[in-house]
């Protein structure tokens, strides 16, 4: 072997080494400047040297070589690589720009290192995809599953950020649609134009895919029979994974978790966003294709069990149920932090007591948000306390909890102007 071949080894050696690419990438997450809320603007398209493409080149090899299987799926691949790469970087704004080298190596990026190490990730797994970039300063991806299209977005599935993970994950351009979202000055992108559903080859490795920390649960939630979504949709939060229904649809596939590490917090659950629309607020999975209201008739998942896959969750009819406002004292307004509000209904019956709650957030310069209570149409006997509590109103000066003057009782089917102010 030539000295000039050992050379050029060890100077490889060396190199890699002083990246950290010969062992585990670093844990360079600074827990400080976590993301809180996305910050939009120019971004800086930062080029990579041929020094900075060959070592993010190597690293995307050893990603995919220690998570992809060649047996996986499409979808299997996307899935694992856009957990990877939520759950590894932390968004950062760099003065000299991010890039597929600072996401993959450094383990730091903005939207454009996101949408890059994510692009060489895929294709370095075999995925055909696109990275879509907006003129007005926000970057996404397009990846293939059995010929069709469908965006990710990676930097809004942060889970450092505080993102839902698969908030943002195989949605059709309308499902996708949003300001950050919406394409300008005449880009020209192939159009995602079906909504993702699923196939059992999606997903025929699931004991391979098997992590530690969670449960994924794979599933179609639908609206009451023979209801469709209004104009503008339905929002639907899944254990904090957003589902967009389209308007004129009555169901969206959706991807969740529930956590190994709490079995007491192993529940399944939705919340709508925005208005109700005639349907309970949140509902609970009870097990076997059931949906009830109430956490006291939640089913717990066994932490020990594997990945779920088709999972059909349906959103109920709001029947018995309080409504009403919650809002800051005359002329006031939310400042710049937020208050979250959890509202609540206690039920009492022969010396038993079950709750309902509702929470809402205030945030700037809002005064007040609607709420809604659903209960069980078995609880409807029972006398209801309600009242708002919270910490975070509190600290600002607030007491924190204040009761409504008169008991409940559910006489009829909704029960509707049951508003509640914060009071110092």
């Amino acid at each position: 072997m030539s000295a000039k071949f050992l050379n050029a080894k060890l100077w490889l050696w060396t190199l890699l080494a002083l990246h950290g690419l010969l062992f585990a990438a670093p844990d360079v997450t600074d827990t400080d400047s976590l993301l809180q809320s996305y910050s939009p603007g120019k971004q800086n398209h930062r080029g990579m040297s041929e020094n900075e493409k060959s070592l993010a080149k190597i690293q995307a090899t050893r990603i995919v070589d220690r998570l992809i299987r060649p047996e996986y799926s499409e979808f299997e691949r996307i899935l694992i690589l856009h957990e990877y790469l939520t759950e590894s970087l932390t968004y950062t704004k760099m003065s000299t720009g991010t890039s597929a080298y600072t996401a993959l190596v450094q383990n730091k990026a903005d939207c454009v290192g996101f949408a890059r190490g994510y692009k060489l990730l895929l294709d370095t797994a075999g995925i055909t995809n696109e990275v879509i970039s907006r003129t007005k300063g926000h970057l996404w991806n397009q990846v293939s599953i059995r010929g069709r299209c469908y965006n990710v977005d990676t930097t809004w599935s942060n889970t450092k950020s505080g993102y839902g993970q698969y908030a943002w994950f195989l949605l059709s351009d309308a499902q996708n649609a949003s300001v950050y979202h919406t394409l300008d000055s005449g880009e020209v992108y192939p159009a995602c134009s079906n909504r993702f559903t699923w196939d059992e080859s999606d997903y025929a490795h699931l004991d391979a895919l098997r992590v530690s920390k969670k449960i994924r649960i794979f599933g179609t939630i639908s609206l009451p029979e023979g209801t469709v979504a209004p104009a503008g949709g339905q929002i639907v939060f899944v254990n904090g994974s957003r589902v967009p229904i389209l308007a004129g649809e009555n169901s969206a596939s959706f991807i969740t978790s529930v956590s190994r590490a709490k079995p007491e917090g192993a529940r399944l659950s939705y919340t709508l966003s925005g208005a109700t629309n005639g349907f309970a607020k949140a509902a609970f999975y009870a097990g076997t294709d059931q949906m009830k209201l109430g956490t006291h008739n939640a089913h717990r998942f066994d932490v020990h069990q594997a990945d779920v896959k088709n999972l059909a969750l349906r959103i109920l009819p709001a029947k018995y149920f309080v409504s009403g406002h919650i809002s800051l004292p005359t002329g006031l307004r939310t400042s710049a932090k937020p208050i979250g509000v959890t509202v609540q209904l206690d039920g009492y019956k022969g010396g038993k007591k079950v709750t309902y709650y509702d929470r809402v957030i205030l945030r700037e310069g809002q005064d007040e948000l609607p709420y809604q209570i659903d209960i069980d149409e078995s609880d409807r006997d029972r006398t209801f306390k309600l009242y708002y509590w919270s910490p975070a109103a509190e600290k600002l000066g607030y007491k924190k909890h204040v009761f409504y003057p008169e008991k409940l009782i559910f006489d009829k089917a909704g029960l509707t102007g049951y508003n509640l102010a914060l009071e110092r």
